[in-house]
C-alpha cells in the first residue's frame, strides 16, 4: 500500500518513516531529464546545534542561545551498497532534500511503502 502524495514534506517523511514503512524517491541529474534513478528513504537522523553568544562588555553575561537542527536522510541508492548513507537535507523542497549530486532535479516521492497485511 502506498499514498498518493508525491510531493516531498519532511514532516511526512518523518512520520512515514516512525511507521516503519519507506518512502520511494525518484529524481534526474538534469532539468533535462537525463540519468533518472529511484532510491528508498529508509531512516532519518537529526543533529542539534546550539550557538551561544555573550556580551563582550563588562558585566559580561549569556544573553542568547540559538540552537537549530541539522536533518540527514538515510538513503539507500541500490548500487550494491554504494553511497548508502545519511544525506544532509536541503531547505528546497523541490529537490526531495538530499544533498545527493547526481539526482536531484524534479524529484518524486512515494510514501508509506509497506505490505498489505
Amino acid at each position: 500500500t502506498t499514498s498518493t502524495d508525491t510531493m516531498f514534506h519532511y514532516n511526512r517523511v518523518i512520520s512515514t518513516i516512525q511507521n516503519n514503512h519507506m518512502i520511494l524517491a525518484g529524481g534526474y541529474k538534469n532539468s533535462n531529464h537525463d540519468g533518472g534513478h529511484d532510491w528508498v528513504i529508509d531512516g532519518y537522523n537529526q543533529y542539534w546545534t546550539y550557538r551561544k553568544y555573550y556580551r563582550l562588555q563588562y558585566p559580561y553575561h549569556l544573553y542568547d542561545t540559538i540552537g537549530w537542527s541539522n536533518n540527514y536522510l538515510h538513503c539507500n541508492w541500490g548500487w550494491n551498497g554504494n553511497g548508502n548513507g545519511y544525506y544532509l537535507l536541503s531547505s528546497d523542497n523541490n529537490k526531495v532534500g538530499v544533498s545527493n549530486p547526481y539526482y536531484y532535479m524534479d524529484c518524486d516521492v512515494i510514501y508509506d511503502i509497506h505490505p498489505n497485511i
